[in-house]
């Protein structure tokens, strides 16, 4: 038995699975408190507490499915962040449960179901491939546009190729974190349009560097965190101060449009992530090494 009369070092384990069972008991029979067991028995009162409540222990916590099953998982996931439907941890495990009743493998986990401890062994199993991101959202309208095929519409016409970009001051818009394949920089997620309000400068310009008017979209008054008002007035003496240091020129232009891939034409640059999300208004089947998956998926998604 670790006995010990001081406090427990939680980064310098020493204790044994026995020892925690000794120390429930003892806390069970004796009455011992939580502080009075750690100094006991030397285990972590918090490792006590959840011990006490139920939870598992790391042993009991590995894997329980199939490196072949976990593999499908981890293209699942990575396919679903691709048509923007990114999951979370509580989607992740529902999408586990859902694919163990349709199996009918539940005795796999105790109680018939992954304790959530499973997700952060899984994720730590495959962290060269996943990690987790809060992903942007992106709207449906956006989303269903970007397709190969509008790109090859307006390959040969720089003039109609506009982008229009927004800056301003907008509340949180309920950004998640997802689980995302560790390759990605900037994951999207579908969401509805935002109701909220939004304090905006749009900036609007063509392929061939021709920008058109600002436009402004605000309320009379508009408070920052920084709790100092913004006003039609300083407002704009802001934009002014931006358009004289010539933020807005010809070249810029024509060169993000270059560096996109979309004029001149480059598919190699064209970001994969934003038009791969038009997939999701396909009828682009899943991959089908992860079609044992798909019941589970649309279970967990719709």
């Amino acid at each position: 038995m670790a006995h010990t009369n001081g406090t427990v070092n939680k980064n310098n384990k020493t204790y044994t699975e026995k020892d925690i069972q000794d120390a429930l008991n003892a806390m069970k029979e004796d009455s011992l408190s939580l502080r009075d067991a750690e100094r006991a028995f030397g285990v972590p009162k918090s490792t006590l507490a959840r011990r006490s409540n139920g939870g598992l222990s790391a042993a009991a916590s590995q894997a329980t499915l199939s490196m072949t099953v976990e593999n499908m998982l981890v293209d699942l996931i990575g396919h679903l962040e691709d048509i923007g439907y990114g999951i979370n941890k509580k989607m992740f495990l529902d999408l586990v449960n859902l694919y163990l009743d349709k199996t009918k493998q539940n005795d796999l986990f105790k109680n018939g179901s992954p304790h959530p401890n499973f997700y952060f062994k899984f994720m730590n199993r495959h962290r060269d491939k996943l990690k987790t991101m809060k992903a942007q959202n992106i709207s449906e309208v956006r989303a269903k546009s970007a397709t190969p095929e509008v790109f090859d519409q307006f390959h040969d016409k720089p003039g109609h190729i506009y982008n229009c970009d927004e800056s301003g001051f907008q509340p949180d818009p309920g950004n998640v974190r997802i689980i995302t394949k560790t390759t990605t920089r900037n994951p999207y997620k579908l969401s509805a349009n935002n109701p909220k309000a939004t304090y905006t400068i749009l900036v609007c310009g063509n392929a061939l560097g021709e920008y058109t008017a600002l436009n402004f979209i605000f309320k009379f008054h508009v408070r920052t965190k920084s709790t100092k008002t913004i006003t039609k007035t300083n407002f704009a003496r802001l934009i002014k101060i931006v358009v004289e240091r010539n933020a807005f020129d010809r070249l810029s232009l024509i060169t993000a449009f270059n560096n996109c891939g979309v004029y001149p034409l480059d598919r190699n640059k064209i970001s994969l992530p934003k038009t791969n999300l038009s997939l999701t208004y396909s009828n682009s089947p899943l991959p089908s090494h992860i079609t044992p998956l798909t019941y589970s998926w649309h279970c967990c998604c719709w």
